[in-house]
């Protein structure tokens, strides 16, 4: 498995952009697709599969964000589109406010959460059309999300996928904690997969047709009204 460990003051850098400027910090790795025949295409059928293990002893540090998977488009389009966050009350599914409404989808409680392995399966087709997109997903079996509408920018051409620590808006903590220093934060990966059907990525036809059978009625929620 991956360990990711974020501690006060570590932040990344790349071209034109520095964390440590713009009162974020950074643990990540990120993939990025740049064929014409990349798992990330838009319009085509995507699935993705982690195991993710928070600890009980996890310093959640909202109301900092704090985003544990996220896909972030890099060709046409720069901003980030959707995100699995770490939050006031638990872990939430976020269509980020760079591409849609900002909005959250509670995937887990926090005390449900903490200290076990949590399986994610996320698929979408990242169609720009709103009668065309989806995004789905499913923790530990369970479908939590299945929105249908609008999946991706018109001019979005590819994307990378990150996933580790990232947190931002770290003002926010200090403001109402009174604490200039963050933290330890920890988290693990494992069986992180992706491909363009649920039989390639998870390799159990029994499963694929369990997940494809349900359907999801919970609404988006407003993170900022959870305490």
């Amino acid at each position: 498995s991956f360990r990711f460990e974020l501690n006060h003051g570590d932040c990344g850098q790349e071209p034109g952009w520095s964390d440590c400027d713009n009162n974020r910090e950074r643990a990540e790795l990120y993939y990025q697709w740049k064929s014409k025949s990349s798992l990330e295409r838009p319009g085509k059928e995507k699935w993705y599969r982690f195991y993710l293990f928070i600890p009980q002893d996890y310093n959640n540090i909202a109301p900092a964000k704090t985003s544990l998977i996220q896909w972030k488009g890099y060709k046409g389009n720069k901003d980030v589109l959707v995100m699995i966050q770490t939050h006031h009350g638990g872990l939430y599914f976020n269509h980020n406010g760079d591409t849609f409404n900002d909005q959250w989808w509670l995937l887990k409680n926090d005390q449900d959460m903490r200290g076990k392995w949590i399986e994610i399966v996320f698929n979408t087709n990242w169609h720009p059309d709103e009668n065309k997109g989806y995004m789905k997903v499913w923790i530990d079996g369970k479908m939590k999300v299945d929105y249908k509408g609008i999946a991706n920018t018109p001019n979005g051409k590819g994307f990378n996928l990150r996933y580790g620590i990232y947190s931002s808006y770290l003002n926010r903590y200090e403001e109402v904690t009174g604490n200039k220093t963050t933290p330890k934060r920890v988290v693990y990966y494992d069986g992180v997969r992706g491909d363009t059907s649920c039989k390639k990525v998870l390799k159990d036809k029994e499963k694929c047709n369990n997940l494809l059978s349900q359907t999801a009625f919970q609404k988006h929620v407003d993170v900022y009204s959870i305490k």
